[in-house]
């Protein structure tokens, strides 16, 4: 009778077997292209669920969540082909350690304490590790396929938040419909999730994901996965939350500016210094320090606008209580904001709309005279208007975007 090694032998093919035996080259090689690419895509997802935001109008809430689960999920991908990568250095090493001394630890160099141990040869370490680092691989790829699936939900949930655009409605029924959306679509996963677990247990056999899945629960100790889900997590949340808390799209929200940290400039909020890949949030000025007589101020134009102009022009009476000098006949973006230089209210005539060529990305721009203030720091602040649709009145988002500057003659 054949033994299980002799029979598991003669099942598997030999191109297969000369594959795992080599498998480290192709694993450094992908870990290697994974990591460059994962540390270049967050600046992508970025823009990305900005534009959805900005553009497209797509809901603010669940885009900031999507955006959030991507990053943390790419971060945590990093963290793992990092590690990977780093094994399989140590990896290399035992299995020069290895040739160099086949046999381990000779006992007669030994204190006397030590020689009743027995030590591990170099070659029981090299598969040790081997299986680590392939565990590890393995198990980033199914993180993988689990992104690919929260997306593909999130997709068809912001598609059609989105699409809600195409209709003239104010606040009050787009917000009606998004949640009647994300019943819909949450529960007809459930359910879909629920019927396909009873009626296709077939077809969960077959399945990539649940192989996956079921693979690693039923021969690693629960113990052991939990531990390192618990590690893995704790490394990951605070790379994780310095990507993710600078992302502030929201047109509702206060930016929270403390008076100690006023001096903090923040390069992404200046044309001349920004990094020209990211998409601005709210708004920008041309440089820090003001040579000139003016300032260029960019506001960022979002679709959802429209709805809250749609909410102005039926509440009229409400808006002009706070914008008394905004005519409806010549109501449109402009009229949603008030400009302050040091707290004093500049008068904003001339607008125009320009578009950034490499971002796509739209903005109000205007000139803002400094040859009146002195050499010093000053803060550019803007209110935006809000619509509450329980209080049904208008409000002023006070220091929705606040900017310091410089001003030298």
């Amino acid at each position: 009778m054949s033994s299980p090694q002799k029979l598991q032998d003669d099942k598997t093919p030999k191109w297969l077997e000369n594959i795992q035996n080599n498998s480290w080259e192709p694993e450094i090689l992908i870990s290697g292209l994974s990591i460059a690419f994962f540390f270049i895509l967050p600046k992508y997802i970025y823009n990305f669920t900005a534009m959805l935001i900005q553009d497209f109008g797509a809901n603010v809430v669940l885009t900031s969540v999507q955006h959030g689960l991507m990053i943390f999920i790419i971060t945590s991908l990093q963290v793992l082909f990092l590690g990977h990568l780093t094994l399989r250095g140590f990896w290399a090493g035992l299995v020069g350690l290895s040739y160099v001394f086949p046999n381990g630890v000779r006992k007669e160099g030994l204190n006397k304490d030590l020689k009743a141990c027995n030590f591990k040869k170099p070659i029981d370490l090299v598969i040790e590790v081997e299986r680590i680092c392939s565990l590890i691989f393995s198990f980033a790829f199914m993180i993988i396929l689990y992104l690919i699936t929260i997306m593909a939900i999130y997709a068809v949930l912001i598609v059609l938040f989105m699409l809600l655009h195409a209709f003239d409605l104010n606040s009050g029924e787009t917000r009606i419909i998004q949640v009647a959306l994300l019943i819909f679509v949450s529960g007809s996963f459930l359910v879909y999730q629920k019927i396909k677990n009873k009626a296709f247990k077939n077809h969960i056999s077959k399945s990539m994901t649940s192989n996956l899945i079921y693979t690693f629960s039923t021969n690693v100790s629960k113990k052991t996965m939990v531990l390192f889900l618990l590690g893995y997590t704790i490394i990951t949340i605070p790379l994780a939350y310095s990507k993710i808390s600078k992302f502030s799209f929201d047109v509702k929200d206060k930016q929270k500016v403390k008076k100690s940290e006023i001096l903090f400039v923040d390069e992404n909020n200046y044309i001349n210094t920004k990094d020209n890949e990211l998409r601005i949030q709210r708004i920008a000025i041309d440089s820090f320090l003001i040579e000139k007589d003016y300032l260029e101020l960019y506001i960022s134009t979002y679709k959802s606008d429209k709805i809250l102009i749609k909410d102005i022009k039926g509440n009229y009476d409400k808006f002009k209580e706070i914008m008394p000098g905004i005519e409806l006949d010549k109501l449109d973006f402009t009229g949603l904001y008030k400009i302050y230089i040091d707290d004093k209210e500049i008068l904003v005539k001339d607008w125009i709309i320009i578009k950034d060529n490499k971002l796509s990305q739209k903005f109000l721009t205007s000139y803002i005279p400094t040859d009146s203030l002195s050499n010093e720091i000053h803060t550019l602040k803007v209110d935006r208007v809000k619509w509450r649709i329980k209080e049904k009145d208008f409000v002023l988002n006070e220091n929705w975007a606040s900017l310091p500057f410089k001003v030298k003659h």
